[in-house]
């Protein structure tokens, strides 16, 4: 092990968020927040990265963010039947 790059760890997992379904702490409390399950206050207390999760409370988007909405996007598409076949 190189303890010199475990700083990396972190931006890798938020990194594999779209392709592995890995997340951060402070990624999964920002999805409770946004699904009312805890409250900013809670989710702020615990948080990491405050400064950043702040950032992101005010709609400052990361691009691992940006990544996984782009997955979810084309699953979505890639879920619903193509209109132009004849299925």
């Amino acid at each position: 092990m190189d303890a010199s790059k475990t700083h990396l760890i972190r931006n890798a997992i938020a990194q594999g968020t779209s392709q592995y379904s890995m997340q951060t702490f402070d990624q999964s409390l920002f999805r409770l927040c946004e699904e009312e399950i805890i409250s900013t206050e809670e989710a702020l207390r615990w948080a990491t990265n405050v400064d950043e999760f702040v950032m992101k409370m005010q709609g400052v988007r990361s691009t691992s963010d940006t990544a996984v909405d782009e997955m979810a996007r084309s699953s979505a598409t890639s879920a619903s039947p193509d209109p132009r076949s004849n299925r």
